[in-house]
């Protein structure tokens, strides 16, 4: 089975935000963005995937990576 992760290290390079900037953009907490960014959770509201592409001018496929 494949695994869909978070990967957004390229989207906040090209935006040339750090990921505290995102947090303060997107309102929300460091903490919980660490954790998007760093696999440490299981789901992520469509709200705040949007919330992500907004503030760094992309779509779903540049942050979303899957792999078998």
């Amino acid at each position: 089975m494949g695994v869909v992760s978070f990967d957004l290290s390229a989207p906040l390079d090209k935006a040339g935000m750090s990921i505290e900037e995102l947090a303060d953009k997107i309102d929300l907490g460091d903490d919980k963005l660490e954790r998007v960014r760093n696999q440490k959770l299981s789901a992520v509201r469509l709200s705040t995937l949007a919330a992500i592409c907004d503030a760094l001018s992309c779509e779903p496929g540049d942050v979303l990576k899957y792999s078998k």
